[in-house]
């Protein structure tokens, strides 16, 4: 499909050295981002597509949590519809503990977590070397 397309460098991954990362950049439609998430959910443990169109929206994965897309604002944060909101506000059922665990699960914070020092990459531990 796009695969061919898509040139992609390879790093370890510090987080955990024994497995790799790979980084990439293309220019692909909306329907070829979600079918290029699809795809890599098949061979990957976790990965994160931004996808900056009309529509911007983020593709997170990690295979404890499965995929979710959010779609994105022009700022890159996380958007929640006022329809989705008052979802959230019945399902917590009057409880704001419960309230906040379900806005964390809606604006993809777990997956977030769970990547982010995935997300540091190669560079940040070579400018690492230099402190000191």
């Amino acid at each position: 499909m796009l695969a061919q397309d898509l040139s992609v460098r390879w790093f370890t991954q510090p987080a955990n050295p024994r497995t790799f990362q790979a980084r990439t950049t293309g220019l692909l439609s909306d329907g070829e981002a979600q079918q290029l998430s699809f795809d890599l959910v098949k061979h990957c443990q976790s990965f994160e597509i931004s996808q900056f169109s009309s529509d911007p929206s983020l593709f997170l994965f990690e295979a404890r949590l499965g995929l979710i897309q959010l779609a994105l604002d022009q700022a890159g944060e996380p958007v929640l519809r006022l329809g989705h909101l008052e979802l959230l506000i019945q399902r917590s059922n009057g409880s704001l503990r419960e309230f906040e665990r379900l806005l964390r699960v809606s604006s993809g914070q777990a997956w977030l977590d769970l990547l982010e020092p995935l997300r540091a990459g190669k560079f940040a531990l070579e400018g690492l070397r230099n402190v000191g």
